[in-house]
């Protein structure tokens, strides 16, 4: 047996992240797709495995953006461990600025529900970094992080969590020096977490 994506093309980030929950919540197969950038029909009407519960686009580096299906426990096995690692407690803020469309975005949504977390997406009135204790980010995500922290932004943010991209060790010891953890780790939307550096 198989299913059929869910397809959500909400602007919205907070919107959409909230459509795909819902559909998971409902048995589906969300798949986040960004209006300015069409993926093919023929990829959006296809059918996936009956173990397949979440879909998500890859960055398109090596060519066309392809759709990655994932099972629940492909990225549940990492919650817990991240939870301990990061000092998270339910009720906790987890801020994650990252385009919806991104695995990170699809997979930091379902680690705040699965861990009864407050998922704290910015708006362009509200930071939100007052309201989270840590950061799901890209390294210019970081920068930007950094940039409002200079400006003089109220936060609460104690650690760092950076993927998508080789972090440097420039931009690593500039959010050290603001007081903030950093662990950067390597991953992808084919494989989720592969290793963390815990600066050990």
């Amino acid at each position: 047996m198989s299913l059929n994506l869910s397809v959500i093309d909400s602007p919205d980030a907070s919107d959409a992240l909230a459509q795909a929950l819902r559909v998971r919540a409902d048995g589906g197969v969300p798949l986040i797709t960004d209006p300015r950038a069409p993926v093919a029909t023929d990829l959006l009407s296809a059918s996936v495995p009956e173990s397949a519960a979440w879909a998500a686009l890859t960055s398109g580096t090596t060519g066309a953006p392809k759709i990655v299906v994932r099972t629940a426990d492909s990225w549940r096995v990492a919650f817990a461990p991240l939870n301990t690692q990061l000092g998270l407690a339910p009720g906790d803020g987890l801020w994650m600025p990252v385009h919806q469309v991104s695995s990170m975005a699809l997979f930091s949504a379902d680690w705040a529900d699965e861990s009864d977390l407050e998922l704290v997406v910015p708006t362009s009135e509200d930071s939100g970094i007052a309201r989270a204790v840590v950061a799901h980010v890209t390294p210019p995500w970081l920068a930007h992080l950094l940039d409002l922290l200079d400006a003089g932004t109220p936060s609460t943010l104690h650690t760092v969590l950076v993927g998508g991209d080789s972090l440097t060790p420039q931009l690593a010891a500039r959010a050290e020096a603001t007081g903030l953890r950093v662990i950067s780790y390597v991953g992808a939307a084919e494989l989720s977490f592969v290793a963390w550096d815990l600066s050990d």
